[in-house]
């Protein structure tokens, strides 16, 4: 038979190159093969052996191959020069490794040229896959998967496909990489050099059903370990009496939810601890003369599944805002951008939007007017941008959780459970993801005596959205209070339907609530309230609009109402109030004290948070509704707004009237601080004229945390921002 020969690089100098060469072979004559290689002065015997083998003689050598060598030399083209002299001494011989060096080379070569642009650390990965003959045999398209797969792996992924199993894990631990090849001798290993850090890499080739369980246990088992050894300065517990209701930025409309958004996602701006919009993704801002266009240079920036953030993806979801109504709730706010109400409403086409992406990094918005609060609105997490390809290959992306939940935000979704609860993981992709401290955040939903069982044992570190005066009452140097944003409380009527209808109820009932008796039996920490603005965006609010408690005029109004209107006195005195969970006692206080005081027999109706938006996205079917509203930028127009149409999503009195819709329109176009000043004024008395709702009082619903909690803040427009939060040792973990 031929001679069997191993060819192996064995170590090499500055000039000089050896490799080991083992060789076998069936001869007729003892010593044949050492005789040919005695007159070659760079071949060195360094070990032969002969045996019988039945009339033959099987002889083995070990050879040592001495070759001059340069520091730009490839020891692939070297090999080839120790496998020609080899044929020259020995004829035809059998390559044992099948030229491994060379295998290797070409199936890097093959690996390269499927990518466009080869990326810097392609060879190293491939360098790092062993055993050393795995990157000779293991086909090119699966190790582009592997490499492409791990630049995106955050913190641990496993996988399992038709041919192959394998685990990817942010790890540097050796003891795992022998455990796995104790169980398998056919795993296979490589180290991956992703966003998130190295990335430890194995995997099986054509797996039985019992390797791939066997595989997935022991990942699994070792993962368990793993986490339960994790930081407990690095994890945040909270939790919070309030669910959260979409996890898509664009349908979100209550307040508890659009915090979690802005954990989750971050937008062309953002508020920063005084109350102050700062770039966010926008790197640069800029704001033409007349200030009616703004550009946006954006920065790059990346999904959480690893793809390219661009100015396409806010274009994208802004124009689905607008042109999809169930992503529409609150699509007013964007009526400030050019033609936006025109195409809400159909008269124009998408093209005709005042927001383009001229390139993948510019955003430019064209204003129909000047907007000084333009650049707090572009914080709020409606404006957020939605991945694009996502959302149209799987629109129902917000449903899920883990690595299909796409965002861009400092942390990520990791799971949600059937009660309500998270866990939140820190976004290795994030923008800014060094300042990030934490690397999870847990939100368990729990009731009130729960939550505040858990906050005071230190079971958890803050308590969100607290709404109950105890705590606050009590509050002591042992934990922090932050206030953040006020929340108006309002008594809506349904101005379409009998008896709300009619302005003198409305009035009526307007004059009829004393709002410190009621306190007596609410939340002391209430303050009574007769404005319709919040009082960081309108100063005169702390002037009295009229209607404060007078029973009597309450009463001959309300006889006027129901001597004149059949609608009224059919209808008026069985009503309910709709209340949305989580507003503690005040309905039955309120409906006792109006029961008490006009004879009437009102009753509350309890809907669950969750349904709220289903509630009114309809017809908004209640005749009276008590319900909040928070102030979100620093403009009192915000808040007129939401009468600009009788069915905007937040208008939830279905009122307009003409003289409101002029004032709107004035205000976006006034030139100086008075004017809109003295058009707010206008636009209060108005509504105090009309009440289509009832201001009632202004509640803070704080957010409590212990002293070893640093870098949470809130401001008069969010309730909290704990992105950049740390933690001590000082908890009970």
């Amino acid at each position: 038979d031929l001679p069997h020969v191993l060819i192996d690089l064995d170590l090499h100098t500055p000039k000089k190159i050896f490799f080991l060469v083992y060789l076998c072979q069936i001869t007729d004559t003892v010593g044949k093969l050492a005789t040919q290689f005695a007159a070659h002065a760079n071949v060195e015997v360094t070990c032969q052996f002969n045996e019988k083998f039945k009339n033959a003689f099987r002889e083995g050598l070990i050879l040592k191959v001495e070759l001059q060598h340069f520091p730009d030399a490839s020891f692939v083209e070297k090999r080839f020069e120790v496998s020609n002299l080899l044929e020259k001494i020995l004829g035809p011989f059998r390559d044992v490794n099948g030229g491994l060096l060379e295998h290797i080379e070409k199936n890097y070569q093959a690996l390269a040229h499927s990518f466009a642009e080869v990326p810097s650390d392609l060879r190293s990965f491939f360098d790092s896959m062993t055993p050393e003959d795995e990157r000779a045999t293991c086909p090119p398209t699966l190790i582009k998967t592997l490499f492409l797969t791990a630049q995106k792996v955050e913190k641990e992924l496993v996988i399992e496909e038709d041919a192959w199993v394998g685990a990817m894990i942010k790890i540097d631990d050796p003891k795992l990489k022998k455990t796995l090849s104790k169980a398998f001798s056919k795993a296979r290993f490589a180290l991956a050099n992703a966003p998130s850090g190295a990335i430890f890499i194995s995997y099986l080739h054509h797996p039985t059903a019992e390797e791939v369980s066997q595989f997935k246990t022991l990942i699994a088992n070792y993962l368990k370990e793993l986490k339960s050894k994790e930081d407990p300065t690095r994890i945040l517990r909270l939790c919070t009496t309030a669910r959260f209701t979409s996890f898509d930025p664009r349908t979100g409309t209550e307040e508890e939810t659009s915090y979690l958004h802005k954990m989750l996602f971050e937008g062309l701006t953002r508020i920063d601890p005084s109350g102050k919009p700062e770039p966010a993704i926008a790197k640069k801002i800029e704001i033409s003369p007349d200030g009616k266009c703004y550009t946006f240079r954006l920065r790059k920036s990346k999904w959480s599944n690893g793809m390219p953030l661009t100015a396409h993806d806010f274009l994208y979801s802004w124009q689905m805002i607008l042109t999809r109504k169930d992503l529409a709730p609150l699509s007013y706010l964007f009526d400030s951008i050019q033609n936006a109400q025109k195409i809400k409403e159909g008269l124009l086409p998408l093209s005709e939007f005042g927001a383009t992406a001229p390139d993948n990094h510019t955003l430019v918005v064209h204003l129909q007017s000047p907007c000084v609060p333009f650049l707090e609105i572009c914080a709020l997490s409606l404006f957020s941008p939605i991945c694009q390809q996502v959302d149209e290959k799987e629109p129902s992306w917000s449903l899920s959780q883990g690595e299909d939940y796409v965002c861009n935000g400092p942390f990520t979704l990791e799971s949600k459970d059937d009660a309500g609860g998270l866990i939140l993981r820190k976004n290795l992709l994030y923008w800014e993801n060094a300042r990030v401290n934490l690397n999870k955040v847990t939100i368990p939903f729990v009731s009130h005596e729960e939550g505040k069982r858990l906050f005071l044992k230190k079971e958890v570190d803050a308590f969100l959205f607290y709404q109950y005066p105890d705590l606050q009452e009590k509050r002591d140097s042992t934990f922090n209070l932050f206030r953040g944003v006020t929340n108006k409380v309002f008594l809506s009527f349904n101005c379409q339907v009998p008896p709300f209808h009619n302005k003198k109820v409305r009035q009526a009932i307007a004059f009829a609530i004393d709002r410190g008796k009621i306190l007596k039996s609410f939340i002391r920490k209430a303050r009574p309230t007769t404005s319709f603005f919040s009082s960081f965006t309108y100063p005169a609010n702390h002037q009295e609009s009229g209607c404060i408690e007078n029973i009597e005029q309450a009463q001959r109004l309300l006889i006027q109402a129901i001597v004149e209107d059949p609608d009224v006195r059919n209808t008026f005195f069985d009503q309910t109030i709709l209340v949305l969970d989580g507003v503690s006692e005040l309905p039955w206080v309120l409906c006792n004290y109006l029961n008490d005081v006009l004879g009437l027999r009102w009753k509350p109706i309890i809907k669950k948070v969750n349904d709220s938006n289903t509630c009114f996205q309809s017809k908004k079917p209640f005749q009276a509704l008590l319900s909040g509203w928070i102030n979100r930028t620093s403009d009192a127009g915000y808040f007129l707004e939401i009468f600009s149409l009788p069915n905007n999503f937040a208008n939830t009195t279905n009122w307009t009237h003409p003289l409101m819709q002029s004032i709107i329109a004035k205000t976006k176009i006034a030139q100086c601080q008075k004017e809109k000043m003295e058009l707010f004024q206008e636009g209060e008395r108005l509504l105090t004229e009309e009440m289509p709702m009832v201001p009632l009082f202004d509640v803070e619903y704080p957010t409590l945390s212990h002293p070893y909690v640093k870098g949470i803040y809130g401001n008069h427009l969010q309730k909290f921002d704990l992105r950049f939060a740390t933690k001590s040792q000082e908890s009970n973990v």
